[in-house]
């Protein structure tokens, strides 16, 4: 686990701020929670929607779709 500069300038750092999550759906990183606290960021109503269906928790890992997700995420950086 690393850490991550605030993008939007606090000039804080987030410890695990670059590490990435997904639930098979959205894929986020672990910074977001700052984000959202800090720079009052607002979130899709279909993701804060899928949290609060899936009781606020990520759920167990689909390692193929995982891997999906990977490439995905590769093919567009």
């Amino acid at each position: 686990m690393g850490s991550s500069d605030d993008a939007l300038g606090s000039g804080e750092a987030i410890l695990g701020g670059d590490s990435i999550y997904s639930d098979g759906e959205w894929v986020w990183r672990g910074d977001l929670w700052f984000y959202v606290r800090k720079h009052h960021v607002i979130l899709p109503a279909e993701f804060v929607d899928r949290v609060r269906k899936l009781g606020h928790s990520v759920p167990d890992e689909d390692i193929p779709r995982l891997m999906e997700i990977a490439q995905e995420i590769r093919a567009r950086i």
